[in-house]
């Protein structure tokens, strides 16, 4: 267990070393920034519009505001490409430069395997946490309100399970290839068939976005959203397992 969190610890602090986290900090805080433009555009448009109060009581209950849930909205779209740059060569880097079997020596391959996942998870966690919090005390200096709790830990925990399948998936393809750049074309390739697969019935299943869930006020299916994402997660963690266990690294 010690040799795991080390090689946790050494996984999470080389990203704050990489381009990679800074990019996609940097990603969030635009799409932040874009998604105050489109929720100001957005409430332009509805003012001369016989909108529901309803529509808005839902909003503030679940995200607190428009402002919240449109970044939420934004980051949904977009965290799979943030992913992808971070998850891409998780894996194939190791096994291209030959220091796979070095580790494994040390750690087992669920452990292996673990420390990967997990680490991009709690750089997103971080991230997120740091994005959702900038946002909302940006939203009380622009509108003199109070600080909305519900708008800062509901999409923050939301979107960082969600980027915990996210990292399974890619985590999942990057097991496949000896080489970081095949690695890249497969997370790309990877990418599309998220998209493809989320209108196809059969293997819809596949798809993250099948298991994603924007609208659910009520706890009962707040709970079955991040559950659904939860086994999402475990089940390409497994597949990542039964296939580093059957290649020759």
């Amino acid at each position: 267990m010690n040799k795991f969190l080390v090689l946790l610890r050494k996984d999470f602090f080389s990203y704050f070393l990489e381009w990679k986290a800074i990019l996609a900090l940097v990603m969030l805080i635009i799409t932040m920034f874009f998604g105050f433009y489109i929720t100001d555009a957005i409430n332009e448009k509805l003012q001369d519009r016989d909108i529901g109060v309803d529509v808005y009581e839902k909003l503030e209950n679940e995200f607190g505001s428009l402002n919240i849930f449109i970044p939420f909205i934004l980051s949904i779209i977009f965290l799979p490409l943030v992913i992808l740059i971070l998850s891409y060569n998780s894996i194939s880097e190791h096994r291209q430069n030959n220091n796979i079997r070095y580790y494994l020596l040390r750690v087992s391959r669920i452990e292996f395997l673990l420390s990967k996942i997990l680490s991009v998870f709690f750089l997103l966690f971080f991230i997120l946490g740091v994005f959702f919090l900038i946002t909302n005390i940006v939203l009380v200096f622009k509108f003199d309100s109070s600080f909305n709790f519900s708008g800062f830990f509901h999409p923050w925990l939301y979107l960082s399970i969600y980027s915990l399948g996210l990292a399974s998936f890619y985590t999942f393809l990057s097991s496949f290839l000896k080489s970081s750049a095949l690695s890249l074309v497969l997370g790309f390739g990877g990418f599309l068939f998220l998209i493809f697969a989320w209108s196809i019935d059969l293997i819809s299943w596949l798809s993250i976005f099948s298991h994603v869930n924007i609208g659910f006020a009520e706890s009962s299916n707040k709970f079955l959203s991040y559950f659904k994402l939860i086994i999402y997660s475990f089940t390409f963690f497994l597949l990542s397992w039964f296939n580093i266990e059957r290649s020759d690294l």
